[in-house]
């Protein structure tokens, strides 16, 4: 019996789960499949909830340094722009988003953990696996058994954790073949946005990488069933620009070309005993809005600590079924809405699409819509209000289940004091609990009368970075339920 927790997949959903273990001095072993990180751009934008709940082990600066800041949405129809969408807020002191490619953030995923002493074992296949009550027994590439406590499946869509459970995997495909392509333009191109372009031959999205280096997705039409498709040339990609895109832009070098298809699926339970799962191994949806890996990265986040704090002793295992009650829900959610945003986007009639286009117009020019528009993109709006673990107290503004905020606050941001830490209390007193669950994580204590008064009242602040119990009493009671059930 191994006392290491095992993490099936090294993409950014796994080392989100191993850093965030990690920071609390979880055993673990992370495993890939691959010989080394991906070297491809693949999901594009980290939003402001998934760098929030990053932040305690991985500061938003980090993400943001040498990268573009995501600032707005800019919408076309047949070349003729409708309108502009701010992602910015003054409420917030964090970016909306960062425009990063996925290599660059499982570099510093890697490099962050790399700083607790963990490295991926790269080339380590998950082969199969049996569960049982106390442990998880795992048969690696390597000719090597172990038994673990927690098998994490971080393994993607087509997770060998999900296949060996026999989980069924709802949904549907969606019958539609997308372009995809990376490439170098010359031409002037917008700052800190994202394009979104509509048309009779379906919609077309631009995405900055660099300066100069943009995402192109392009829809193709239907796939017809059973028939391959070739990969996109340059010149299929320069024609879509200059047919479909109000970008005046010659591609100056392609540095990959590809083609995908969209799947909306999810499965019913994200806990099986000691095993698991999360990201697209749970869920999978359209690219809209780019809510994929940041929706994942979110639930390594929820779960790293639970598993953790159950592991240490101080809290009961049924800590972990609160896992599935907080984020399926979530996941259920993103895979609704990011299929509406594609059907709306992959409208082709011209009046229909025109109806659309005023509406949208009119929608984004009341600003009230539009800062709801924005949040949800952005993640802002998850929360666990509902959650079995969400504590007494609040106030209108402000509750058990919501993010710390990250209002500016002196020389930084509220949600800086719990960076480096494992939890947080905020207090006019000091006095509060000092350990998150019995003999658990310490609690770091910030005293601050003019930030209490300013939130509401004293805040106990998960390791995930949610509020989980506002005033005096509330807090007390919710670290004593939290111990009381460890034992």
């Amino acid at each position: 019996m191994t006392t290491s927790v095992l993490i099936a997949g090294a993409g950014p959903v796994g080392l989100t789960a191993a850093l965030m273990m990690a920071r609390h001095g979880t055993p673990l072993r992370i495993i890939d499949v691959n010989e080394g990180p991906t070297t491809l751009s693949k999901a594009l934008v980290v939003w402001r909830r998934t760098l929030q709940v990053l932040d305690p082990a991985l500061p938003w600066q980090r993400v943001l340094e040498g990268h573009i800041r995501a600032e707005r949405g800019l919408f076309f129809d047949s070349g003729k722009p409708i309108a502009e969408l701010p992602f910015e807020s003054g409420d917030h002191g964090m970016p909306a988003g960062v425009f990063i490619p996925q290599c660059d953030t499982e570099q510093l995923l890697t490099e962050a953990l790399a700083e607790h002493g963990v490295q991926v074992e790269r080339s380590t296949k998950l082969e199969s696996f049996e569960p049982g009550d106390e442990g998880v027994v795992c048969s690696l590439s390597t000719g090597e058994t172990l038994q673990t406590p927690w098998l994490i499946g971080c393994d993607g869509a087509h997770s060998t954790v999900r296949h060996t459970l026999d989980l069924a995997f709802p949904g549907e495909t969606v019958d539609q073949r997308w372009l995809l392509a990376d490439i170098i333009i010359d031409g002037d191109a917008p700052q800190g946005a994202a394009v979104m372009e509509g048309g009779p031959q379906g919609p077309v999205a631009l995405f900055p990488i660099s300066e100069s280096r943009w995402r192109v997705i392009a829809s193709a039409g239907e796939r017809a069933p059973g028939q391959d498709y070739a990969d996109p040339t340059v010149e299929d990609i320069q024609r879509v620009i200059d047919t479909r895109s109000a970008m005046n832009w010659t591609i100056r070098e392609a540095l990959w070309l590809g083609q995908f298809g969209v799947n909306e699926r999810q499965i019913a339970s994200y806990v099986h005993g000691r095993v698991l799962l999360a990201g697209d191994a749970a869920h999978v949806h359209s690219p809209a809005g780019g809510q994929g890996m940041n929706t994942g990265m979110q639930d390594a986040a929820n779960l790293a600590w639970k598993v953790s704090l159950v592991e240490r002793g101080a809290a009961a295992r049924s800590l972990i079924d609160t896992y599935q009650a907080e984020r399926h829900p979530i996941g259920a959610a993103v895979v609704k809405y990011t299929g509406r945003m594609l059907k709306a986007a992959m409208i082709e009639n011209s009046i229909v699409r025109s109806l659309r286009g005023t509406a949208m117009h009119l929608a984004l020019s009341v600003p009230a819509l539009r800062r709801k528009v924005a949040s949800a993109l952005t993640e802002d709006v998850v929360c666990y209000r509902n959650s079995p673990l969400a504590g007494g107290g609040g106030t209108r503004r402000l509750c058990p289940g919501d993010a710390l905020p990250d209002r500016v606050w002196g020389d930084g941001l509220v949600s800086d004091a719990l960076r480096g830490a494992e939890a947080l209390h905020i207090s006019d007193a000091d006095a509060g609990p000092a350990q998150l669950g019995l003999g658990g994580f310490p609690i770091r204590r910030v005293v601050d009368a003019a930030l209490v008064a300013e939130l509401g009242g004293q805040v106990l602040v998960r390791p995930d970075g949610v509020i989980a119990a506002m005033g005096e009493v509330h807090i007390s009671q919710w670290v004593e339920s939290l111990s009381s059930k460890a034992h």
